[in-house]
C-alpha cells in the first residue's frame, strides 16, 4: 500500500511511503470502548489468570515498532474487529553498533557452550519468552533499554519463568532508584564495563551455583 501525505494523516503513527500491510479480521462480537482504551496495555487481559498473560497485544505492537512500522485497529461492537499491520517495503538499517555487539556476545557465549537466544529489546524478549514450549534456564538483560527496560522484563520473566535465573547489566549509578529496585529484582548485577571472561564466569556461576562449604 502506497501511502500519501493525506493518506498518512488518517492513520495514527503513520507516515507517507510505501508499506506491506497484513490485515487480521474476525467477525466477532468486536472489543467494547472501556476494553479498548486498555488492549495496548503491558499484562491487561480480560481472560482469568490461566488462560492468557496480557502480553500479546503489547509485545505485537513493540515488535513493529521496532521494524519502524505500525498498527492500526478498528472495531464495532457486534460486527467484529480488524487489525492491520504495516511494515516500511524499504530497506533500512538502523541501531547498527547494538546490533554487532549483540551478535559478538552471542557468538562467543554460544562457543563457550551455551544456547543462545538474543532479542533486540525487552518487549522483543518477552514475545520470545511467550512463544517458547518451556523455559529458558537463564536471562541476561541490561537494564537500560528504550520501550521496555530491563526491570520491566525481569518482572515479566518471574511472571512467566519464575525459576529462570536473571544477571542484570548496567552502566547506570548503582545508587539509582530505577537500577537498584532492578538489581533487586534479578539474582546477579554486573556492572560495565566488564569483559567476556567476566560475563561467563557469571553466567557458568548462575547455572551451576557452587556447593556451601562447610
Amino acid at each position: 500500500m502506497s501511502l500519501d501525505a493525506d493518506g498518512a494523516s488518517a492513520l495514527p503513527g503513520a507516515r507517507p511511503g510505501t508499506w506491506l500491510v497484513l490485515s487480521v479480521e474476525d467477525t466477532g462480537t468486536g472489543i467494547e470502548p472501556g476494553v479498548l482504551a486498555h488492549i495496548w496495555e503491558p499484562f491487561f487481559t480480560t481472560k482469568t489468570a490461566d488462560k492468557g498473560t496480557g502480553i500479546g497485544l503489547s509485545t505485537v505492537r513493540g515488535i513493529v515498532g521496532t521494524h519502524k512500522g505500525f498498527v492500526t485497529l478498528a472495531t464495532e461492537p457486534g460486527k467484529g474487529t480488524k487489525f492491520q499491520v504495516f511494515l516500511p517495503a524499504t530497506d533500512a538499517v538502523g541501531g547498527a553498533d547494538e546490533a554487532n555487539i549483540r551478535d559478538m556476545v552471542k557468538t562467543i557465549v554460544s562457543r563457550n557452550g551455551y544456547r543462545v537466544l538474543a532479542a533486540e529489546d525487552g518487549v522483543e524478549a518477552v514475545a520470545m519468552l511467550a512463544a517458547m514450549p518451556c523455559a529458558i534456564d537463564a536471562a541476561v538483560t541490561d537494564l537500560m533499554m528504550p520501550r521496555l527496560g530491563g526491570r520491566a522484563l525481569i518482572e515479566a520473566i518471574r511472571r512467566m519463568y519464575p525459576k529462570v535465573k536473571v544477571l542484570a547489566i548496567s552502566g547506570g549509578s548503582r545508587d539509582s532508584d530505577a537500577i537498584q529496585g532492578a538489581i533487586d529484582l534479578a539474582d546477579v548485577f554486573l556492572m560495565k564495563p566488564f569483559t567476556m571472561e567476566d560475563l561467563l564466569t557469571h553466567i557458568h556461576d548462575l547455572l551451576h551455583p557452587r556447593a556451601p562449604t562447610s
